[in-house]
């Protein structure tokens, strides 16, 4: 009996002498999972904040559209746990320089959050316009490509006008965008597009915003287009006769008039001309009076080889 009753008065001082060391561990235990609920709340606010998030409330007019939203969510978190957050109105760095450590770590973090999900919306956002700009690109690719035979006629076209050296030896660069914007304005009227057409005819001041983007493609592509052309129709002179379409032999003549004094030589419109290819001009010192002639040009190919010429059909 007696020693029964030792054994239990023993381990009741054993429980007795551990009663603190064990109450610091429910105290521990309990403080640790009020901590992850906390932790769990507060998360869950985080994310709504950031699945509320959009790009349309940030830039012009919300130049502190994430600081706003943190003191928001901070708010929030203070209200469901029961402590003094900003008040409603405070600025940011305002809050951050009188909140105590550890709402002022909080708050770091929770804008750390937000300023995140921000650089992916827009990292999201620009990879989206990249994917339509490749799919308007394409669209317009096709689009070009249906309009090769027009595209053939306007390099011809614009190498005549380019080529025809003035007066200092160099090429008539200047031409180039009006040929662009002739050839634009005609495709605008084939497909009947009204803004194309009154933005290309002068009735607005034309600007990069006003005319349709598939017009703003197309002419820096034909720019792009015309530079490989012209580059791969420089011909050094008559040692590459047998290699000159009818376009270059013609482009060679008008360097090669120009060069001998001849003045305003240009091409014909191609149809209702007689056949003419050149019209030039040349002023006569001698009496003060100035000469026009009208001229066919052609290669052919003969019995002793590749020749060349022109033919003088109409002179005043």
């Amino acid at each position: 009996m007696i020693r029964a009753v030792a054994a239990r008065t023993s381990r009741f001082l054993r429980a007795l002498w551990h009663l603190p060391t064990n109450l610091r561990k429910v105290r521990a235990a309990s403080e640790k999972e009020r901590h992850s609920q906390r932790s769990n709340q507060w998360d869950e606010i985080i994310k709504g904040f950031e699945r509320a998030m959009t790009l349309s409330g940030y830039g012009y007019g919300q130049p502190y559209y994430v600081e706003n939203l943190t003191i928001k969510c901070l708010q929030e978190m203070a209200r469901v746990d029961g402590w003094n957050g900003p008040q409603s109105g405070e600025y940011l760095y305002r809050w951050k320089s009188r909140a105590p450590e550890g709402a002022r770590q909080l708050t770091e973090f929770v804008e750390t959050r937000l300023r995140t999900r921000l650089s992916h919306l827009q990292a999201e956002e620009k990879a989206a316009q990249e994917r339509e700009a490749k799919r308007r690109c394409e669209v317009y690719r096709q689009w070009f490509e249906a309009k090769k035979s027009l595209l053939d006629k306007f390099l011809e076209v614009a190498e005549r006008r380019v080529s025809l050296l003035d007066d200092y030896g160099d090429e008539n660069w200047d031409s180039l965008p009006k040929e662009i914007d002739r050839f634009l304005l005609k495709i605008a009227k084939s497909e009947n597009d009204q803004d194309a057409q009154e933005v290309l005819a002068g009735g607005l001041k034309k600007d990069e915003y006003m005319l349709p983007e598939k017009y703003r493609w197309l002419e820096s592509r034909l720019a792009a287009e015309f530079a490989i052309y012209h580059g791969k129709h420089q011909k050094p002179g008559p040692a590459e006769f047998e290699n000159f379409s009818g376009i270059d032999f013609e482009v060679y003549l008008a360097k090669l008039l120009r060069q001998s004094g001849f003045e305003d030589v240009c091409g014909t419109a191609g149809s209702g001309d007689q056949g003419a290819d050149l019209i030039r001009k040349k002023e006569r010192k001698e009496n003060c009076r100035s000469s026009q002639v009208l001229a066919r040009v052609s290669r052919k190919q003969c019995c002793a080889g590749n020749s060349g010429g022109s033919e003088i059909l109409w002179r005043r």
